[in-house]
């Protein structure tokens, strides 16, 4: 299932069941517990995925004037894990990566006090990438690394780190985003678009 596909499907599902939070709040707050949980498991923020992610290594591991290159090979390796087959603006606009280059002393093993090691690390919204998301993303990140270093046994020196953010712990305008607020959001977004295909 494509990402829009999913996302009608999902949004569909939220707002439905976020209005039927609203009827059954009457009943107890038991009622009102429940469809929480129901919504939390329902809404995949793969739909308004918000990565960022942060590449530490030496500074002269990667050849001079290709962070941009970097950048931009990252941020769709981790839209694809997440499942966006066709990036928009939001996408391309709220992905940012940090490329750290480093004094390549301040880089250590206990072998060395000059390794030739690289820490990425992706830090996304809660549920957004699938156990095969997180197997393709670590793949692809050690790929795209190895592959830009120009150094074939990089691989070996890579490590990917994925960091999924607490319930609540993923902040963009001013909002910490959560169950609730997710799930705001795709109801919001199942209401523009039935108000736009209404006017189509």
């Amino acid at each position: 299932m494509s990402c829009r596909s999913r996302c009608v499907w999902q949004t569909t599902i939220c707002a439905r069941w976020a209005e039927r939070r609203v009827v059954s709040s009457k009943g107890g707050a038991g009622g009102v517990m429940r469809r929480l949980v129901y919504i939390s498991s329902v809404v995949h923020t793969g739909c308004f995925t918000m990565p960022m992610i942060d590449v530490y290594a030496p500074a002269d591991l990667f050849p001079v004037g290709t962070d941009s290159r970097l950048g931009k090979e990252l941020t769709m390796a981790v839209l694809r894990a997440e499942g966006v087959a066709t990036p928009g603006p939001f996408h391309l606009n709220n992905t940012a990566a940090f490329i750290h280059r480093m004094d390549p002393h301040a880089v250590h093993t206990a072998a060395t006090d000059s390794a030739r090691t690289v820490r990425a690390q992706v830090i996304t919204p809660p549920a957004a990438l699938t156990r095969d998301g997180q197997k393709q993303l670590v793949k692809e990140i050690t790929e795209i690394i190895t592959k830009i270093s120009g150094d074939p046994t990089q691989a070996t020196r890579t490590w990917v780190i994925l960091t999924e953010a607490a319930e609540g712990g993923w902040g963009l305008s001013g909002t910490a985003f959560g169950r609730q607020e997710f799930a705001a959001l795709a109801a919001k977004a199942a209401a523009a678009r039935q108000v736009s295909e209404q006017l189509a």
